[in-house]
């Protein structure tokens, strides 16, 4: 059962975008996550503390992507999300979960920079407590 604890979170709250790194696992199509390491950024980007990301992957290898929203509205990567996506993927080695929460939903995509692919995930929910269920 979807929660509305994120709204706080999300675009129609905000006129910043807001981001956090999904720590997890994904077993046979399902992505399981914990939103983690809140960021505040600017209307049109959102930074990570990208040297935690790294010294967390390679102690725990549970990074699998990230969540942020679009207070603009686009429900949809954009150039700069791609780009990102495609070198943490390429960095980490595996497929990465990237999350956009526009306000009105919230839509995701899978980077495999590995084949070069991008998918749309079929479903996700943010339940309490900031747990995320993506399913492919």
């Amino acid at each position: 059962m979807m929660t509305n604890m994120i709204k706080n979170a999300t675009a129609n709250h905000v006129s910043c975008e807001i981001g956090y790194i999904l720590l997890g696992e994904k077993i046979n199509g399902i992505w399981h996550a914990k939103m983690t390491w809140r960021r505040t950024g600017s209307p049109v980007s959102v930074d990570f503390d990208w040297q935690k990301v790294m010294d967390r992957e390679e102690t725990r290898g549970d990074v699998v992507g990230f969540f942020h929203t679009h207070p603009k509205g686009l429900n949809s990567p954009s150039a700069r999300d791609k780009k990102t996506m495609n070198a943490w993927s390429t960095c980490f080695g595996k497929p990465l979960l990237c999350l956009i929460d526009d306000g009105h939903g919230t839509y995701g995509w899978i980077y495999n920079a590995q084949d070069e692919t991008v998918s749309t995930v079929n479903k996700t929910a943010i339940f309490r407590r900031k747990v995320v269920v993506a399913v492919e």
